[in-house]
Protein backbone atom coordinates (compact mmCIF):
# COMPACT_ATOMS: atom_id res chain seq x y z
CA UNK A 1 0.00 0.00 0.00
CA UNK A 2 2.78 2.31 0.71
CA UNK A 3 4.73 1.73 -2.74
CA UNK A 4 1.65 2.69 -4.49
CA UNK A 5 1.01 6.27 -2.54
CA UNK A 6 5.04 6.67 -2.65
CA UNK A 7 5.02 6.06 -6.53
CA UNK A 8 1.80 8.14 -7.35
CA UNK A 9 3.41 11.27 -5.28
CA UNK A 10 6.64 10.97 -7.42
CA UNK A 11 4.73 10.52 -10.21
CA UNK A 12 2.47 13.22 -9.60
CA UNK A 13 5.90 15.24 -8.66
CA UNK A 14 7.21 14.38 -12.16
CA UNK A 15 4.44 16.07 -13.67
CA UNK A 16 4.09 18.90 -11.66
CA UNK A 17 7.91 19.57 -13.09
CA UNK A 18 7.81 18.93 -16.75
CA UNK A 19 4.57 21.04 -16.95
CA UNK A 20 5.78 24.13 -14.61
CA UNK A 21 6.68 27.21 -17.25
CA UNK A 22 10.51 27.88 -18.08
CA UNK A 23 11.65 31.28 -18.97
CA UNK A 24 14.47 31.61 -21.38
CA UNK A 25 16.99 34.44 -19.90
CA UNK A 26 19.11 34.42 -23.20
CA UNK A 27 18.85 34.53 -26.68
CA UNK A 28 21.54 31.88 -28.50
CA UNK A 29 23.36 33.45 -31.12
CA UNK A 30 24.52 36.73 -31.81
CA UNK A 31 23.99 39.98 -33.00
CA UNK A 32 26.69 41.28 -35.05
CA UNK A 33 27.85 45.17 -35.38
CA UNK A 34 30.12 47.54 -35.93
CA UNK A 35 30.70 50.90 -34.06
CA UNK A 36 32.51 54.35 -34.21
CA UNK A 37 31.50 57.56 -35.71
CA UNK A 38 29.12 56.93 -38.74
CA UNK A 39 30.78 59.95 -40.12
CA UNK A 40 34.52 59.05 -40.58
CA UNK A 41 35.48 56.53 -42.85
CA UNK A 42 34.87 53.26 -42.67
CA UNK A 43 38.31 52.13 -41.81
CA UNK A 44 37.79 53.74 -38.07
CA UNK A 45 35.19 51.67 -37.45
CA UNK A 46 35.54 48.65 -35.26
CA UNK A 47 33.92 45.33 -34.53
CA UNK A 48 31.41 44.54 -32.19
CA UNK A 49 28.97 41.65 -31.04
CA UNK A 50 26.42 40.73 -28.24
CA UNK A 51 26.42 37.28 -27.77
CA UNK A 52 23.63 35.03 -26.33
CA UNK A 53 21.84 38.39 -25.06
CA UNK A 54 19.64 38.86 -22.89
CA UNK A 55 16.27 38.05 -24.45
CA UNK A 56 14.20 39.67 -21.46
CA UNK A 57 12.62 42.55 -23.12
CA UNK A 58 14.92 45.42 -21.23
CA UNK A 59 16.18 47.74 -22.64
CA UNK A 60 20.56 47.84 -22.59
CA UNK A 61 22.85 50.60 -24.35
CA UNK A 62 25.86 49.14 -25.90
CA UNK A 63 28.37 49.74 -23.74
CA UNK A 64 30.85 49.88 -26.24
CA UNK A 65 29.62 53.69 -26.60
CA UNK A 66 30.20 55.03 -23.42
CA UNK A 67 31.36 58.48 -23.01
CA UNK A 68 31.46 58.83 -26.74
CA UNK A 69 28.23 60.94 -28.07
CA UNK A 70 29.01 60.98 -31.26
CA UNK A 71 29.57 57.13 -32.23
CA UNK A 72 27.03 54.55 -32.68
CA UNK A 73 26.67 51.10 -33.38
CA UNK A 74 26.13 50.72 -37.28
CA UNK A 75 25.08 47.97 -39.31
CA UNK A 76 23.45 45.26 -36.84
CA UNK A 77 23.33 41.80 -37.97
CA UNK A 78 21.24 39.10 -36.10
CA UNK A 79 22.32 35.76 -36.75
CA UNK A 80 19.86 34.81 -33.95
CA UNK A 81 17.13 31.72 -35.57
CA UNK A 82 14.11 33.32 -33.42
CA UNK A 83 14.56 36.59 -31.43
CA UNK A 84 14.06 39.71 -33.44
CA UNK A 85 16.08 42.68 -32.10
CA UNK A 86 14.87 46.08 -31.78
CA UNK A 87 17.76 49.12 -32.26
CA UNK A 88 17.20 52.48 -31.09
CA UNK A 89 19.20 55.72 -32.52
CA UNK A 90 19.16 56.86 -28.54
CA UNK A 91 20.26 55.45 -25.43
CA UNK A 92 17.29 54.15 -23.30
CA UNK A 93 15.68 53.00 -26.30
CA UNK A 94 14.44 56.09 -27.24
CA UNK A 95 14.40 57.83 -30.68
CA UNK A 96 14.20 55.64 -34.17
CA UNK A 97 13.30 52.15 -33.63
CA UNK A 98 14.32 49.32 -36.04
CA UNK A 99 13.35 46.05 -36.34
CA UNK A 100 16.09 43.56 -37.15
CA UNK A 101 14.51 40.22 -37.66
CA UNK A 102 16.33 36.50 -37.02
CA UNK A 103 19.09 36.21 -39.86
CA UNK A 104 18.94 39.46 -41.58
CA UNK A 105 21.51 42.39 -41.69
CA UNK A 106 21.03 45.94 -41.74
CA UNK A 107 23.20 48.09 -44.13
CA UNK A 108 25.48 51.02 -42.98
CA UNK A 109 22.28 53.46 -42.51
CA UNK A 110 21.25 51.82 -39.06
CA UNK A 111 22.94 53.38 -36.62
CA UNK A 112 22.05 52.44 -32.60
CA UNK A 113 22.94 53.42 -29.07
CA UNK A 114 20.49 50.72 -27.78
CA UNK A 115 18.98 47.53 -27.89
CA UNK A 116 16.06 45.85 -26.68
CA UNK A 117 15.00 41.82 -27.30
CA UNK A 118 11.80 39.98 -26.30
CA UNK A 119 11.47 36.34 -26.24
CA UNK A 120 9.19 35.11 -28.70
CA UNK A 121 7.71 32.41 -26.40
CA UNK A 122 7.55 34.54 -23.54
Amino acid sequence: MRLRHTVGAALGALALLVTLPTSADAATGFVLFQYGDPLLPKSTWKSGQLENPPSDGICYNLPELHNRPLWFGIGPYNTMAEEAVYVFTEVDCVGVTTKVDPGVKKGNNVIFKSYLIENPGG
